[in-house]
């Protein structure tokens, strides 16, 4: 078996002692091309939130915007849950590179987990560094594994941590933010997370398993 997740991996190790599973993170799909083009994209001084709703995400962004900090949404459905105005912006779903752009362009990402993420990660956490983007996200030993704190990303453990480190992203000189991205994108490289590398993890491991 193969899992994205350190905890559901142990969870299958201990449901299947007998069955091999390995655990291959997700990735990104950023050639270093790409990324050049991306990085020649002017940035908005907002925060950004691409994911669609629930009750939890839309709390969060609430206490953001009522507390200064600018975001703006792409995703279906959160009309439901927040009113434009502002402070928030509300737009359709981006795919592709268009979507990357977006990833790119904002001071920072936001990245909130599901239920089946917790303790884990998830795709953003591999494609908002791999684009030079700023990544203010759940606080879990994946990611601190993946990503150095305060350096490559910004984790939060609470609803205050998250809007203080949204604020102090806001506030940050520019120049102290390029640094930020362009320590994130050196990570990603470093940790060797593009779709490609995981695709060579993968058939590693089926050897090593085969030949076991």
């Amino acid at each position: 078996y193969f899992t994205y997740s350190g905890p559901i991996g142990r969870e299958m190790r201990e449901a299947y002692p007998d069955l091999p599973v390995a655990v291959l993170p997700f990735g990104h799909a950023v050639d270093d091309a790409l990324h050049d083009e991306l990085a020649s994209e002017p940035e908005v001084l907002r925060g950004c939130f691409n994911a669609n709703p629930d009750e939890d995400r839309a709390a969060a962004v609430r206490l953001l915007i009522e507390n200064g900090v600018a975001m703006d949404l792409f995703g279906w459905g959160w009309e439901k849950f927040l009113t434009p105005g502002p402070m928030l912006g509300i737009y359709p779903v981006e795919r592709g590179t268009d979507m990357l752009r977006i990833l790119r362009r904002y001071r920072f990402q936001l990245n909130m987990f599901r239920p089946h993420n917790e303790g884990s990660h998830n795709l953003r956490s591999f494609e908002v560094p791999a684009v030079g983007g700023i990544l203010l996200a759940p606080d879990s030993p994946e990611h601190r594994d993946f990503f150095v704190a305060d350096r490559d990303a910004f984790y939060f453990a609470t609803p205050a941590e998250m809007l203080a480190k949204a604020q102090r992203l806001l506030a940050m000189p520019a120049a102290e933010a390029d640094e930020v991205r362009a320590s994130a994108r050196r990570r990603t490289v470093e940790i060797e997370s593009h779709f490609d590398d995981r695709a060579r993890a993968m058939l590693a491991e089926i050897r090593r398993v085969i030949t076991a």
